[in-house]
């Protein structure tokens, strides 16, 4: 029941026509942390399972506890920050299924 990479919240990141309907994952993503985990199929026909966990505990932890901190600055911050890890998660996946 996990979405593929044509639609929902992954259509802008692996949209890959040769890698079409070979990835199906599920993102998460709150201030600081963000999360990708599914099911991808190889080049070579392999099945495999994935799980990218990551987050900035300090910074996370500064942005709750600090209303002043959650200004339109801090969310600019936040997605910067964001976004920054999305482009090695995607990178590392296209790699594997083009590799194994």
């Amino acid at each position: 029941m996990l979405p593929s990479g044509w639609g929902w919240s992954l259509k802008r990141r692996f949209n890959n026509p040769d890698n079409e309907f070979t990835l199906y994952a599920k993102t998460g993503t709150i201030h600081y942390a963000n999360a990708l985990a599914g099911i991808f199929y190889t080049k070579s026909g392999k099945r495999l399972l994935f799980v990218f966990l990551n987050s900035d505990n300090y910074r996370r932890k500064v942005f709750d506890n600090d209303a002043e901190k959650r200004g339109e600055k801090a969310q600019k911050e936040a997605k910067k920050w964001h976004k920054s890890y999305l482009g090695a998660m995607d990178a590392t996946i296209d790699n594997w299924i083009r590799t194994l």
